[in-house]
């Protein structure tokens, strides 16, 4: 109540944009109900953010900016220009809230920006019904009930946080955990002390949970039974590996987007090879279709456009979304991601998915991580370089492409070069900057 109390008196009214670039933490959660309890429309971004930030805020004409003390001094600046700044968290001695406003499920509430890292970031309109039924695909695919307590570790700023953490919980009614800052250390003492059973997260999360797991051991971890991996693709190799170190764990990838949210993941009685090798079926409502190799989407969960005008024309008149995802369908219905079409690496004519090649490469024992980025050449238009995080003695370019006969790959998409590097640049939702890739071949 003290922070919808703070917000009324900050003037926020029914349908005013409230802008919250808060860390993991319950300052975020009660700024956000109170962003509920007023009527307003929550607009959550990574506290991190700088530039974007100062878009957001712009963009949405936000009547409020809740911020955290680290927001940079500049950016904050910025935006003091732009709006009513409250710093987190929101309490004081402030008259009461009379009444909760009406909402009907039409009514607009919350915009979920994009990460950013195709372009400028872009706020899909949801409203109270898609948010909803957002978080209630999961609940219901994975039977969330009584014994589930629900972990936050993906930052609460992006969509993986905030709508398959903070507002499924709430929607399951289950207690919910906020881990502050990522540390596989610290998740696994969260999971310990408080038997979390369910956690959405980036698929660094994973990996850095599983090398915890392969060198402790999985006490502290047991009670996890659900862990949803994406945000960026989920290679075959580190599910294996999941599967031994965490045995006690349905770990999958699943497949959403901001504008729709969750869209597929493996149920818990999915065929191994499915749980393995792809981004599952589609949850209740779904539809999903793939033309001219791109995936689309449709269901009661998309959201109803941007809030800015840009790519709208991706919103489809026939109610399709278009994705900008490549993708294949089984004869089963399982989907499996290959990457933004963006990305494709165009070598002599033929179209190259980098995460074909970079799932391939990511199951050698000395490969940490890795990218694959297309280089500029006069002959062939690109060659594949691959940016590679050594585990270990680096593996040489004779290795990787052994790696990739064995995996079964046409030689026009093996690398023809590699570049070892300290590590890869990526969001804070995991997925590589790959604007950011061609900087380090330099």
């Amino acid at each position: 109540m003290a922070a919808a109390a703070c917000l009324r008196h900050a003037g926020v009214a029914p349908g005013d944009r409230v802008v919250i670039a808060l860390p993991n933490g319950i300052s975020f959660v009660s700024a956000y109900l109170g962003v509920r309890l007023v009527g307003a429309v929550l607009v959550n971004v990574p506290w991190q953010w700088r530039r974007e930030l100062v878009h957001v805020v712009e963009e949405t004409t936000a009547r409020v900016a809740v911020l955290d003390g680290g927001v940079h001094a500049d950016t904050a600046r910025q935006i003091e220009g732009l709006t009513t700044v409250l710093r987190a968290p929101l309490t004081g001695d402030l008259p009461g809230l009379e009444s909760r406003p009406a909402r009907d499920v039409s009514d607009v509430a919350w915009l979920a920006y994009s990460s950013g890292t195709t372009g400028t970031p872009k706020g899909a309109v949801h409203t109270e019904r898609t948010m909803a039924l957002i978080a209630d695909g999961f609940v219901r695919r994975y039977d969330l009930g009584a014994d589930d307590v629900v972990l936050v570790a993906a930052p609460v700023g992006h969509a993986v946080g905030f709508v398959y953490g903070v507002e499924l919980a709430l929607r399951a009614m289950r207690p919910v955990v906020l881990l502050p800052s990522w540390s596989a250390v610290g998740f696994a003492r969260l999971v310990a002390a408080h038997r979390c059973t369910f956690v959405a997260a980036p698929t660094p999360f994973l990996f850095d949970v599983v090398a915890h797991a392969e060198e402790h051991g999985v006490a502290e971890l047991e009670s996890l039974r659900i862990f949803l991996c994406g945000g960026a693709p989920v290679s075959t190799a580190l599910l294996e590996r999941a599967r031994h170190a965490l045995p006690h764990t349905h770990a999958t990838a699943y497949y959403g987007t901001s504008e729709c949210g969750g869209v597929t993941t493996c149920p818990l009685d999915a065929p191994e090879p499915k749980t393995l090798a792809t981004d599952g079926r589609p949850l209740d409502g779904m539809d999903v279709r793939v033309e001219a190799g791109e995936l689309h989407v449709r269901g009661p969960q998309l959201a109803s456009g941007y809030w800015a005008s840009g790519e709208a024309e991706r919103f489809r008149p026939d109610g399709w979304f278009a994705t900008g995802d490549e993708a294949t369908i089984d004869a089963d219905g399982y989907v499996r991601i290959a990457g933004r079409l963006d990305d494709r690496i165009v070598r002599g004519g033929v179209n190259i998915a980098p995460v074909e090649v970079e799932n391939a490469l990511a199951t050698h024992p000395r490969v940490g991580d890795v990218a694959i980025v297309g280089v500029p050449d006069q002959r062939l238009g690109q060659r594949i370089a691959a940016l590679v995080v050594a585990d270990g003695p680096p593996a040489t370019i004779d290795d990787l492409r052994d790696q990739c006969r064995a995996a079964g790959l046409a030689k026009i998409k093996w690398p023809e070069s590699v570049v070892y590097v300290g590590a890869l640049p990526r969001s804070t939702s995991g997925k590589v900057l790959r604007a950011d890739l061609p900087g380090l071949l330099r």
